[in-house]
């Protein structure tokens, strides 16, 4: 079963773990590369998990069992804070039907 976890830093790994895994499948739908975030360490991964889950900021990472598979993040609008504009998002391979 799929489940979805806010992201935090609790979760960091998991979220380097699907972060790197999109960058490597599909660099050029993102602004940064898996060679430039995989050296990041657990601190910076953590630090960056809480920048993507803020008070204007969400993302999700989707867990299969105890697997990363995806993430979905997005920023809270300014103009209506009712709305979140999407910015990130990606399945793995394996999940898409």
């Amino acid at each position: 079963m799929i489940t979805f976890e806010r992201l935090t830093g609790d979760n960091a790994e998991d979220f380097r773990t699907v972060r790197l895994a999109a960058l490597k499948d599909t660099p050029s739908a993102f602004g940064s590369t898996q060679e430039k975030e995989s050296k990041l360490t657990h601190e910076e991964w953590t630090k960056k998990a809480h920048h993507w889950s803020s008070d204007r900021s969400m993302a999700y990472v989707a867990i299969d069992g105890e697997n990363p598979c995806g993430i979905v993040g997005g920023f809270v609008r300014d103009d209506d804070p009712t709305v979140v504009s999407l910015v990130s998002r990606w399945v793995a391979p394996t999940h898409c039907k």
